[in-house]
Protein backbone atom coordinates (compact mmCIF):
# COMPACT_ATOMS: atom_id res chain seq x y z
CA UNK A 1 0.00 0.00 0.00
CA UNK A 2 0.96 3.54 -0.56
CA UNK A 3 -0.82 6.70 0.66
CA UNK A 4 0.43 10.35 -0.14
CA UNK A 5 -0.79 13.64 1.39
CA UNK A 6 -0.33 16.77 -0.82
CA UNK A 7 -1.28 20.52 -0.07
CA UNK A 8 -0.10 23.50 0.57
CA UNK A 9 1.45 25.17 3.98
CA UNK A 10 -0.31 25.04 6.80
CA UNK A 11 -2.91 22.48 5.36
CA UNK A 12 -2.17 19.61 7.90
CA UNK A 13 -0.30 17.21 5.89
CA UNK A 14 2.06 15.82 8.73
CA UNK A 15 -1.25 15.74 10.75
CA UNK A 16 -2.93 13.32 8.11
CA UNK A 17 0.22 11.57 7.69
CA UNK A 18 0.30 10.64 11.09
CA UNK A 19 -3.49 9.90 11.79
CA UNK A 20 -3.13 7.70 8.54
CA UNK A 21 -0.08 6.12 10.06
CA UNK A 22 -1.90 5.09 13.44
CA UNK A 23 -5.04 3.76 11.67
CA UNK A 24 -2.64 2.00 9.53
CA UNK A 25 0.23 0.82 11.92
CA UNK A 26 -1.74 -2.17 14.23
CA UNK A 27 -2.35 -4.17 10.97
CA UNK A 28 1.42 -4.09 9.81
CA UNK A 29 3.39 -3.34 13.36
CA UNK A 30 2.16 -7.41 14.41
CA UNK A 31 5.25 -8.72 15.23
CA UNK A 32 7.33 -7.75 18.48
CA UNK A 33 10.23 -6.83 16.01
CA UNK A 34 8.56 -4.34 13.82
CA UNK A 35 9.40 -0.94 14.17
CA UNK A 36 7.85 1.96 12.20
CA UNK A 37 10.48 3.73 9.73
CA UNK A 38 10.15 7.20 9.61
CA UNK A 39 12.10 9.36 7.23
CA UNK A 40 12.71 13.36 6.02
CA UNK A 41 15.68 14.59 4.77
CA UNK A 42 16.68 17.71 6.59
CA UNK A 43 17.64 16.85 10.34
CA UNK A 44 15.46 19.85 11.25
CA UNK A 45 12.51 17.96 10.23
CA UNK A 46 13.54 14.86 12.05
CA UNK A 47 13.07 16.55 15.10
CA UNK A 48 10.01 17.89 14.85
CA UNK A 49 8.65 14.55 13.37
CA UNK A 50 10.13 12.99 16.26
CA UNK A 51 8.14 14.60 18.44
CA UNK A 52 4.95 14.18 16.70
CA UNK A 53 5.25 10.71 16.87
CA UNK A 54 6.61 9.97 20.59
CA UNK A 55 3.16 11.93 21.26
CA UNK A 56 1.07 8.90 20.26
CA UNK A 57 0.54 6.90 22.67
CA UNK A 58 0.11 3.47 20.58
CA UNK A 59 3.79 4.27 18.48
CA UNK A 60 6.08 5.15 21.73
CA UNK A 61 9.16 2.90 21.64
CA UNK A 62 7.68 1.12 17.98
CA UNK A 63 9.50 3.76 16.05
CA UNK A 64 13.09 4.57 14.35
CA UNK A 65 13.03 8.14 13.29
CA UNK A 66 15.93 9.11 11.23
CA UNK A 67 17.39 11.29 7.92
CA UNK A 68 17.58 9.59 4.60
CA UNK A 69 21.53 10.21 4.82
CA UNK A 70 21.76 8.42 8.05
CA UNK A 71 19.92 5.28 7.06
CA UNK A 72 21.39 4.91 3.78
CA UNK A 73 24.81 4.90 6.00
CA UNK A 74 22.89 2.33 7.97
CA UNK A 75 22.63 0.43 4.95
CA UNK A 76 25.35 -0.16 3.46
CA UNK A 77 27.50 -0.17 6.84
CA UNK A 78 25.06 -3.61 7.58
CA UNK A 79 25.21 -5.08 4.08
CA UNK A 80 28.92 -3.83 3.24
CA UNK A 81 29.84 -7.64 2.42
CA UNK A 82 27.09 -7.83 -0.39
CA UNK A 83 28.01 -4.12 -1.42
CA UNK A 84 31.35 -5.73 -2.53
CA UNK A 85 29.77 -8.12 -4.77
CA UNK A 86 28.48 -5.65 -6.88
CA UNK A 87 29.76 -3.30 -9.93
CA UNK A 88 31.67 -0.01 -9.61
CA UNK A 89 29.90 2.85 -10.50
CA UNK A 90 31.68 6.01 -10.70
CA UNK A 91 31.86 9.13 -8.17
CA UNK A 92 33.18 11.95 -9.75
CA UNK A 93 31.30 14.95 -9.02
CA UNK A 94 29.05 13.13 -6.42
CA UNK A 95 29.62 14.34 -2.89
CA UNK A 96 29.61 11.17 0.16
CA UNK A 97 26.35 11.25 1.06
CA UNK A 98 24.59 11.39 -2.86
CA UNK A 99 27.17 7.94 -2.88
CA UNK A 100 25.66 6.81 -0.02
CA UNK A 101 22.21 7.24 -0.77
CA UNK A 102 23.25 5.25 -4.76
CA UNK A 103 25.09 2.66 -2.79
CA UNK A 104 22.06 2.20 -0.42
CA UNK A 105 19.53 2.11 -3.54
CA UNK A 106 21.10 -0.55 -5.52
CA UNK A 107 21.62 -2.51 -1.83
CA UNK A 108 17.21 -2.51 -1.44
CA UNK A 109 17.37 -3.78 -4.76
CA UNK A 110 18.65 -7.25 -4.02
CA UNK A 111 16.30 -9.81 -2.31
CA UNK A 112 18.15 -10.72 1.09
CA UNK A 113 18.34 -6.97 1.88
CA UNK A 114 14.59 -5.89 1.29
CA UNK A 115 13.77 -8.92 3.66
CA UNK A 116 15.89 -7.91 6.11
CA UNK A 117 14.31 -3.82 5.98
CA UNK A 118 10.88 -5.61 5.39
CA UNK A 119 11.31 -7.70 8.69
CA UNK A 120 12.34 -4.25 11.00
CA UNK A 121 10.52 -1.89 9.14
CA UNK A 122 7.15 -2.85 7.64
CA UNK A 123 6.05 0.34 7.06
CA UNK A 124 7.90 3.44 5.85
CA UNK A 125 6.61 7.33 6.39
CA UNK A 126 8.14 10.38 4.82
CA UNK A 127 7.83 13.98 5.49
CA UNK A 128 8.58 16.58 3.50
CA UNK A 129 9.18 14.46 0.33
CA UNK A 130 9.59 17.19 -1.74
CA UNK A 131 12.83 17.47 -1.07
CA UNK A 132 14.06 14.45 -2.15
CA UNK A 133 16.30 14.41 -5.05
CA UNK A 134 17.34 11.64 -6.96
CA UNK A 135 19.38 9.68 -4.59
CA UNK A 136 16.91 9.83 -2.11
CA UNK A 137 14.09 9.16 -4.44
CA UNK A 138 15.79 6.19 -5.81
CA UNK A 139 15.85 4.58 -2.04
CA UNK A 140 12.06 5.54 -1.49
CA UNK A 141 10.72 3.90 -4.62
CA UNK A 142 13.07 1.18 -3.52
CA UNK A 143 11.13 0.54 0.14
CA UNK A 144 8.09 0.87 -1.69
CA UNK A 145 8.67 -2.40 -3.07
CA UNK A 146 9.00 -4.34 -0.22
CA UNK A 147 7.17 -1.89 2.40
CA UNK A 148 4.12 -0.04 2.93
CA UNK A 149 4.80 3.47 2.40
CA UNK A 150 2.43 6.52 3.40
CA UNK A 151 4.56 10.11 2.52
CA UNK A 152 3.78 13.76 2.80
CA UNK A 153 4.38 16.69 0.48
CA UNK A 154 4.61 19.87 -1.54
CA UNK A 155 5.91 20.51 -4.97
CA UNK A 156 5.94 24.32 -4.07
CA UNK A 157 7.82 23.89 -0.62
CA UNK A 158 11.03 22.41 -2.37
CA UNK A 159 13.28 25.59 -1.89
CA UNK A 160 16.25 23.39 -3.71
CA UNK A 161 14.54 24.16 -7.76
CA UNK A 162 17.90 23.05 -9.37
CA UNK A 163 17.30 19.14 -7.76
CA UNK A 164 13.22 19.27 -8.96
CA UNK A 165 12.21 15.87 -9.57
CA UNK A 166 9.13 15.91 -11.67
CA UNK A 167 9.04 12.19 -11.76
CA UNK A 168 8.70 11.85 -7.46
CA UNK A 169 5.89 14.17 -7.56
CA UNK A 170 4.02 12.00 -10.29
CA UNK A 171 5.29 8.70 -8.52
CA UNK A 172 3.59 10.02 -5.57
CA UNK A 173 0.51 10.92 -7.23
CA UNK A 174 -0.07 7.71 -8.86
CA UNK A 175 -0.65 6.01 -4.98
CA UNK A 176 -3.01 4.25 -4.15
CA UNK A 177 -4.40 6.70 -1.63
CA UNK A 178 -3.45 10.42 -2.93
CA UNK A 179 -5.42 12.32 -1.25
CA UNK A 180 -5.56 16.58 -1.84
CA UNK A 181 -5.63 18.95 0.83
CA UNK A 182 -7.35 22.54 0.31
CA UNK A 183 -7.87 24.14 3.49
CA UNK A 184 -6.04 26.18 5.34
CA UNK A 185 -5.22 25.59 9.07
CA UNK A 186 -2.38 27.53 10.14
CA UNK A 187 -3.54 31.13 10.13
CA UNK A 188 -7.31 32.46 9.09
CA UNK A 189 -5.66 35.94 8.18
CA UNK A 190 -7.28 36.79 4.92
CA UNK A 191 -4.41 39.20 3.57
CA UNK A 192 -1.70 36.69 4.54
CA UNK A 193 -3.74 33.98 2.96
CA UNK A 194 -4.08 35.75 -0.28
CA UNK A 195 -0.14 36.66 -0.88
CA UNK A 196 0.22 33.14 0.00
CA UNK A 197 -2.05 32.27 -2.90
CA UNK A 198 -0.83 34.92 -5.39
CA UNK A 199 2.90 33.61 -4.86
CA UNK A 200 1.59 30.03 -5.63
CA UNK A 201 0.02 31.73 -8.64
CA UNK A 202 2.83 33.30 -10.04
CA UNK A 203 1.12 36.50 -9.64
CA UNK A 204 2.09 39.75 -7.66
CA UNK A 205 2.76 39.44 -4.06
CA UNK A 206 1.12 42.89 -3.78
CA UNK A 207 -2.23 42.73 -5.57
CA UNK A 208 -5.35 43.39 -4.05
CA UNK A 209 -3.46 44.66 -0.78
CA UNK A 210 -3.80 48.36 0.42
CA UNK A 211 -1.20 50.56 -0.49
CA UNK A 212 0.30 53.59 2.02
CA UNK A 213 2.22 55.97 2.31
CA UNK A 214 4.27 58.49 4.81
CA UNK A 215 6.87 57.57 7.53
CA UNK A 216 6.90 54.00 5.51
CA UNK A 217 6.01 53.08 2.19
CA UNK A 218 4.35 49.48 1.29
CA UNK A 219 0.79 47.98 1.54
CA UNK A 220 -0.65 46.32 4.06
CA UNK A 221 -3.62 43.60 4.30
CA UNK A 222 -4.91 41.25 7.37
CA UNK A 223 -2.30 39.66 8.72
CA UNK A 224 0.51 40.74 6.43
CA UNK A 225 2.40 43.93 5.91
CA UNK A 226 5.01 44.26 3.13
CA UNK A 227 7.23 47.62 4.10
CA UNK A 228 10.09 49.38 1.81
CA UNK A 229 12.86 50.56 3.71
CA UNK A 230 16.09 52.51 1.93
CA UNK A 231 18.70 49.80 1.71
CA UNK A 232 21.65 51.58 2.45
CA UNK A 233 20.40 53.09 5.92
CA UNK A 234 20.99 50.19 8.33
CA UNK A 235 19.95 52.59 11.32
CA UNK A 236 16.36 52.88 9.43
CA UNK A 237 16.21 48.98 8.36
CA UNK A 238 16.94 48.36 12.12
CA UNK A 239 14.32 51.02 13.57
CA UNK A 240 11.54 49.33 11.67
CA UNK A 241 12.24 45.43 11.95
CA UNK A 242 12.51 46.35 15.78
CA UNK A 243 9.09 48.28 15.44
CA UNK A 244 7.44 45.72 14.16
CA UNK A 245 9.10 42.96 16.94
CA UNK A 246 7.18 45.37 19.64
CA UNK A 247 3.81 44.40 18.22
CA UNK A 248 4.59 41.02 18.04
CA UNK A 249 4.57 38.29 20.42
CA UNK A 250 8.15 37.01 21.93
CA UNK A 251 7.57 33.45 19.74
CA UNK A 252 8.11 35.75 16.80
CA UNK A 253 10.95 34.57 14.35
CA UNK A 254 13.12 36.71 12.18
CA UNK A 255 13.39 34.74 8.66
CA UNK A 256 15.97 35.76 5.96
CA UNK A 257 16.85 33.95 2.47
CA UNK A 258 20.55 35.16 2.89
CA UNK A 259 22.38 34.65 6.87
CA UNK A 260 25.71 36.15 5.05
CA UNK A 261 24.85 39.41 3.95
CA UNK A 262 26.59 42.21 6.05
CA UNK A 263 23.20 44.38 5.68
CA UNK A 264 21.55 41.43 7.29
CA UNK A 265 23.58 40.72 10.23
CA UNK A 266 24.75 44.55 10.93
CA UNK A 267 20.54 45.04 11.07
CA UNK A 268 20.27 42.19 13.50
CA UNK A 269 22.94 43.42 15.62
CA UNK A 270 21.72 46.48 15.51
CA UNK A 271 17.97 45.40 16.78
CA UNK A 272 20.21 43.35 19.61
CA UNK A 273 22.03 45.91 20.69
CA UNK A 274 20.93 49.34 23.24
CA UNK A 275 20.04 51.62 22.89
CA UNK A 276 16.62 51.30 22.60
CA UNK A 277 14.26 52.52 19.72
CA UNK A 278 12.41 55.68 19.54
CA UNK A 279 8.76 56.15 18.61
CA UNK A 280 6.35 59.55 19.34
CA UNK A 281 4.32 57.07 21.98
CA UNK A 282 7.56 55.30 23.20
CA UNK A 283 10.36 53.36 23.61
CA UNK A 284 10.70 50.40 22.66
CA UNK A 285 13.06 47.64 21.58
CA UNK A 286 16.31 46.44 22.11
CA UNK A 287 15.19 42.80 21.09
CA UNK A 288 17.10 39.53 22.48
CA UNK A 289 16.85 37.21 19.40
CA UNK A 290 18.99 34.17 19.48
CA UNK A 291 20.55 32.99 15.65
CA UNK A 292 19.35 29.31 14.97
CA UNK A 293 22.25 28.01 12.55
CA UNK A 294 23.21 24.64 10.94
CA UNK A 295 24.97 22.23 13.39
CA UNK A 296 28.22 22.60 11.52
CA UNK A 297 27.63 26.05 11.11
CA UNK A 298 27.03 26.66 14.85
CA UNK A 299 30.33 24.20 16.17
CA UNK A 300 32.87 26.38 13.28
CA UNK A 301 31.67 29.70 15.01
CA UNK A 302 32.14 28.81 18.69
CA UNK A 303 35.58 26.81 17.71
CA UNK A 304 37.28 29.41 15.85
CA UNK A 305 36.36 31.95 18.86
CA UNK A 306 38.13 29.97 21.65
CA UNK A 307 41.55 31.65 21.42
CA UNK A 308 44.84 29.80 22.33
CA UNK A 309 47.72 27.81 20.56
CA UNK A 310 47.55 24.51 18.85
CA UNK A 311 47.55 22.70 22.09
CA UNK A 312 46.23 24.18 25.56
CA UNK A 313 46.70 22.86 29.07
CA UNK A 314 43.33 22.09 30.51
CA UNK A 315 43.07 24.99 32.49
CA UNK A 316 43.70 27.16 29.90
CA UNK A 317 41.60 25.51 27.58
CA UNK A 318 38.39 25.96 30.17
CA UNK A 319 39.35 29.42 30.98
CA UNK A 320 39.22 30.13 27.09
CA UNK A 321 35.51 28.42 26.80
CA UNK A 322 34.30 30.30 29.88
CA UNK A 323 35.00 33.22 28.27
CA UNK A 324 32.80 32.78 25.23
CA UNK A 325 29.11 33.85 25.72
CA UNK A 326 27.93 30.99 24.27
CA UNK A 327 25.18 28.97 25.62
CA UNK A 328 26.71 25.66 25.15
CA UNK A 329 30.18 27.06 26.75
CA UNK A 330 29.54 25.23 30.44
CA UNK A 331 29.09 21.61 28.59
CA UNK A 332 32.10 21.83 26.38
CA UNK A 333 33.89 22.42 29.81
CA UNK A 334 32.57 19.91 31.42
CA UNK A 335 34.10 17.54 28.50
CA UNK A 336 37.31 19.18 28.60
CA UNK A 337 37.50 18.41 32.73
CA UNK A 338 36.32 14.73 31.40
CA UNK A 339 39.08 14.51 29.93
CA UNK A 340 41.65 15.08 32.68
CA UNK A 341 39.56 12.89 35.31
CA UNK A 342 38.78 9.46 33.22
CA UNK A 343 41.83 9.84 30.56
CA UNK A 344 44.87 11.69 32.63
CA UNK A 345 45.34 14.06 29.89
CA UNK A 346 46.87 17.31 30.80
CA UNK A 347 46.68 19.22 27.35
CA UNK A 348 44.26 19.55 24.53
CA UNK A 349 44.73 19.77 21.09
CA UNK A 350 42.52 22.29 18.54
CA UNK A 351 41.58 19.70 16.54
CA UNK A 352 40.41 17.79 19.57
CA UNK A 353 38.56 20.86 21.04
CA UNK A 354 37.13 21.20 17.53
CA UNK A 355 35.62 17.45 17.78
CA UNK A 356 34.17 18.47 21.65
CA UNK A 357 32.40 21.08 20.26
CA UNK A 358 30.92 19.74 17.17
CA UNK A 359 29.98 16.90 19.24
CA UNK A 360 28.06 18.99 22.23
CA UNK A 361 26.52 21.12 19.54
CA UNK A 362 25.16 18.01 17.92
CA UNK A 363 23.81 16.37 20.87
CA UNK A 364 22.26 19.79 21.99
CA UNK A 365 20.39 20.00 19.12
CA UNK A 366 19.26 16.12 19.18
CA UNK A 367 17.61 16.54 22.61
CA UNK A 368 16.76 20.17 22.76
CA UNK A 369 12.94 20.95 22.60
CA UNK A 370 11.66 20.84 18.78
CA UNK A 371 10.32 24.25 19.14
CA UNK A 372 12.34 26.33 21.58
CA UNK A 373 11.15 29.33 23.26
CA UNK A 374 11.76 33.42 22.60
CA UNK A 375 12.85 35.08 19.51
CA UNK A 376 14.73 33.82 16.98
CA UNK A 377 16.67 34.62 13.57
CA UNK A 378 17.54 32.08 10.68
CA UNK A 379 17.22 31.27 7.52
CA UNK A 380 14.12 30.53 5.26
CA UNK A 381 15.29 27.19 4.81
CA UNK A 382 15.76 26.08 8.46
CA UNK A 383 12.42 27.45 8.75
CA UNK A 384 10.86 24.79 6.95
CA UNK A 385 8.09 22.88 8.49
CA UNK A 386 7.66 24.64 11.46
CA UNK A 387 5.23 27.41 12.41
CA UNK A 388 5.53 30.53 14.64
CA UNK A 389 2.94 33.45 15.95
CA UNK A 390 4.33 35.92 14.14
CA UNK A 391 7.36 36.34 11.67
CA UNK A 392 9.36 39.08 10.30
CA UNK A 393 10.86 38.19 6.71
CA UNK A 394 13.90 40.28 6.03
CA UNK A 395 14.62 40.64 2.34
CA UNK A 396 17.60 42.32 1.39
CA UNK A 397 18.19 42.89 -2.36
CA UNK A 398 20.96 39.76 -2.80
CA UNK A 399 18.41 37.26 -2.92
CA UNK A 400 19.46 34.64 -5.41
CA UNK A 401 17.42 32.59 -7.90
CA UNK A 402 14.82 33.27 -10.54
CA UNK A 403 11.63 34.50 -10.23
CA UNK A 404 10.31 31.06 -9.60
CA UNK A 405 12.91 30.62 -6.83
CA UNK A 406 12.31 33.64 -5.34
CA UNK A 407 8.49 32.86 -5.03
CA UNK A 408 9.06 30.29 -3.44
CA UNK A 409 11.21 31.29 -0.79
CA UNK A 410 8.89 34.16 -0.11
CA UNK A 411 5.82 31.95 0.40
CA UNK A 412 7.44 29.32 2.51
CA UNK A 413 8.62 32.25 4.58
CA UNK A 414 5.37 34.25 4.98
CA UNK A 415 3.35 30.66 5.42
CA UNK A 416 5.44 29.99 8.71
CA UNK A 417 3.50 32.70 10.39
CA UNK A 418 0.03 31.86 12.11
CA UNK A 419 -0.91 35.78 13.16
CA UNK A 420 0.43 38.21 11.36
CA UNK A 421 4.10 38.47 9.03
CA UNK A 422 5.47 41.53 8.33
CA UNK A 423 7.94 41.63 4.94
CA UNK A 424 10.61 44.35 5.65
CA UNK A 425 12.08 45.09 1.94
CA UNK A 426 15.47 46.60 1.21
CA UNK A 427 15.40 48.96 -1.21
CA UNK A 428 12.25 51.57 -2.20
CA UNK A 429 11.72 50.49 -5.68
CA UNK A 430 11.37 46.87 -5.79
CA UNK A 431 7.56 46.47 -4.65
CA UNK A 432 6.31 46.40 -7.96
CA UNK A 433 8.13 43.91 -9.11
CA UNK A 434 6.81 40.05 -8.04
CA UNK A 435 7.85 38.97 -5.66
CA UNK A 436 10.67 41.93 -5.12
CA UNK A 437 13.30 40.98 -7.96
CA UNK A 438 16.11 43.07 -7.98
Amino acid sequence: MRAFFEGPAGSGKTHRLIERTVSFSPGVLTDPRHRLLALTFMNGSRLRLNGRLSAVHGLRGRFQCTTFDSFAGLVVQRQRSLLRTLPTLPTEEMNQFDVICRDATRLLHLAQVRNWVATSHPLVIVDEAQDLDQHRFGMLSALAGCTHVIAAADSFQNLRSATDTPELMSWLRACDEATQLTQIYRTSQAGLLQVAAALRNGTAATAGLTAFKGKQVGYWGAGIRILAVPAKTAGLLAWTVASELSGMSSRAAVLTPDAHTPKVLEVIARVQSPPPFNRTSGTFGPFAIRWERADEEEAREIWSSIPGADALSIPEAIAAVKSLGCAERRSICDRIEAARILRGESHVSRERLREIVEDVVRNGRRFAPAEPTGRRVMTIHRAKNREFANVVVLWPQTVGGGAEQQRRLLYNAITRAKNGCSVVVFGVDRLGKPPFSD
